[in-house]
């Protein structure tokens, strides 16, 4: 019963852990879908591919609502460092 047990785990920490860090879902996924539609507006309007450099920004735009939910959760700042690095690193490769 691995896949029940990952089920669970993956429950618990959706619905307990991180909702109690950084709130529930109901609140923190439309934030996020905001500041998602916002930093990609000029994209989606012209009907351009997500790159992966958008993709290390909108991580790192998950990284600061969680920050601004809990900025004494220092794995949060940490995770934000690194998404921007792989982000420039993208850019740098263009």
């Amino acid at each position: 019963m691995i896949g029940e047990d990952a089920l669970q785990e993956a429950y618990d920490l959706l619905n307990k852990d991180r909702n109690i860090d950084y709130g529930g879902t109901d609140s923190s996924f439309p934030k996020l879908a905001t500041m998602w539609t916002l930093l990609l507006q000029d994209k989606l309007a012209t009907e351009e591919r997500v790159t992966e450099t958008d993709v290390a920004m909108l991580m790192s735009a998950l990284k600061l609502l969680r920050i601004s939910a809990n900025p004494h959760k220092m794995d949060s700042w940490v995770d934000l460092i690194g998404y921007a690095a792989i982000g420039s690193d993208f850019v740098e490769d263009e």
